[in-house]
């Protein structure tokens, strides 16, 4: 229990700070160039839980071995969520996709209140509504990863 709790507080932790950037920091300083730290917290925040899930999955010997890569989280998950009636649609590929394009990008900048990335000639924006919405999947995600754990008695 207390590797998967220890797992989820980190989740929570990350969540917490990506709540106070968005909700504090970001109406006080107003700069769009926050918005990809902001969801790069989220990812990790999603990562431990989905870490915590799965870790418990294979220690009761629900699931096989698996790589330490979201990729492959993301499709044991969505196999394991079935069995706990969760959905499948968190925004884990959106997130993820989102934070890879930041780091691989070839130009960013920040226009008006969004945060543009361009990589290969296709543009991604990023802005408060959206960041906000990610935020709110990933909070329902660690809440219903921390009811499921507690459910079964792990």
């Amino acid at each position: 229990m207390e590797l998967y709790e220890d797992l989820l507080v980190q989740a929570s932790h990350q969540l917490q700070i990506a709540e106070h950037m968005l909700n504090e920091t970001y109406p006080f300083v107003k700069d769009p160039k926050m918005l990809p730290a902001i969801v790069e917290r989220l990812y990790c925040a999603l990562d431990y839980a989905l870490t915590a899930l799965l870790r418990c999955e294979h220690n009761h010997n629900r699931i096989p071995s698996y790589k330490d890569d979201f990729d492959e989280k993301c499709k044991i998950f969505k196999k394991t969520a079935k069995r706990y009636k969760l959905k499948s649609q968190y925004g884990l590929e959106e997130i993820r996709d989102l934070v890879v394009k930041h780091r691989q990008t070839q130009l960013a900048f920040a226009r008006k209140e969004n945060f543009v990335m361009v990589k290969n000639h296709k543009i991604d924006t990023l802005s408060l509504i959206r960041v906000k919405g990610f935020l709110s999947k990933t909070k329902i995600f660690i809440d219903d990863i921390r009811n499921q754990l507690r459910t079964q008695n792990v």
